[in-house]
């Protein structure tokens, strides 16, 4: 006579088969490692640390002229950069394991750019200030800050990925 035992239910099913497939297999969840961005980051983060050292004391409208090109060219740099992480290729993964945990809908635009995005802004907003009505030390203390959260973001994402 045989005996009967009770098949596993779904859930636990697909777990077990998922064990087994991905077991012994590395699923890359990040894209690979870019020595060009991270270059093009820690240029960046260099030429605005050097602007916000320039005008920790404040900046005068009149003096704007004179640092235009450097805003300039520091934002078309991270305009490029922001479009080298949306080249990127995002890893191949067999599974759709986030779809499948959270019903959300997965979000494949491959890494984050918010960071550079956001220096980009900060930058921005500095030069426009600053051609507007100059910076005052304060101005430029709080910009500064704000650069270095989302440099500090984005060279922290990109050092992660050379491991």
């Amino acid at each position: 006579m045989m005996d009967k035992r009770p098949l596993p239910d779904r859930p636990t099913a697909y777990l077990l088969l998922y064990v087994l497939v991905c077991s012994g297999c590395a699923t890359r969840l990040a894209p690979a490692y870019d020595e060009h961005i991270v270059v093009g980051l820690t240029n960046a983060n260099t030429q605005a640390m050097t602007l916000f050292a320039a005008f920790s004391a404040g900046a005068k409208q009149d003096q704007f002229a004179a640092y235009k090109d450097r805003y300039d060219g520091l934002i078309g740099s991270l305009h490029a950069l922001e479009m080298q992480i949306h080249a990127r290729p995002a890893p191949a993964t067999p599974l759709r394991l986030a779809a499948d945990f959270s019903r959300d809908e997965v979000d494949a635009s491959g890494p984050p750019v918010e960071p550079i995005q956001g220096m980009a802004r900060t930058i921005t907003t500095t030069r426009d200030v600053h051609g507007a009505n100059g910076l005052t030390a304060t101005e430029v203390e709080a910009m500064r800050r704000q650069w270095m959260i989302y440099a500090d973001q984005a060279l922290t994402y990109e050092a992660y990925l050379e491991r």
